[in-house]
């Protein structure tokens, strides 16, 4: 089976299935020394990616996932692992040495897509943005290394909450007292929003955005 997205050459969902478990393994190492070192787990999608195939046409869509990818791949580190998630979502997993990290790489993202207009094929050049959502691993102390699937779909509804408030964004959940798995769990049977606004809830996690 492929692990590779035949449009950008990007990793697919089986490639960071296949990788992922090195970085965790690599992160539990070195927190034996060092409690400030995580991962950062990204996940971005462009907006209004359907209004630019819609008015542009599907090869211009293509163009513009290939120059995503592109530019992406020029701020990141070898160590990171960046894949196609699927259609315009991007999955980006990062080392960080401490929690700061997880911002200014979130900047650079949104810096690296909104610095100059997107070129396609007959067409003035087009603005591009995306919103991404975030979450750190270890999220909550586990063994299970499996929890990094859930952390995907936290960073997801950290996504969706940026879209609705603002786009062009980026939206970090940071883990207050959420102490289990079942705790994660009902975190990801509501939206982002229902959780911040129900009393049981709102003190287990806090948000950082960039439109605070």
């Amino acid at each position: 089976m492929s692990i590779r997205d035949s449009l950008t050459n990007l990793g697919n969902r089986r490639y960071l299935e296949q990788n992922i478990e090195r970085e965790l393994a690599y992160i539990e190492r070195e927190r034996r020394a060092d409690k400030d070192i995580s991962l950062g787990i990204y996940i971005f999608d462009i907006d209004h990616f359907k209004k630019v195939n819609d008015n542009y046409g599907h090869q211009a869509g293509d163009e513009v996932l290939v120059e995503i990818s592109r530019r992406i791949n020029q701020t990141i580190r070898d160590s990171d692992l960046f894949i196609r998630w699927g259609g315009e979502e991007f999955v980006y997993i990062a080392r960080l040495n401490k929690e700061s990290e997880i911002y200014l790489l979130a900047d650079r993202i949104l810096n690296s897509i909104n610095q100059e207009l997107f070129e396609i094929s007959n067409f003035e050049p087009i603005k591009v943005t995306c919103t991404i959502g975030v979450v750190k691993y270890p999220f909550i102390n586990t063994t299970n290394q499996s929890m990094w699937s859930k952390l995907i779909s936290l960073a997801d509804a950290a996504l969706y909450y940026g879209k609705i408030k603002s786009r062009n964004c980026w939206v970090v959940i940071n883990n207050e007292s959420v102490e289990s798995e079942l705790q994660v769990d009902k975190l990801l049977t509501q939206s982002l929003e229902e959780s911040l606004q129900c009393p049981k809830m709102n003190k287990s996690i806090t948000i950082k955005t960039s439109f605070d």
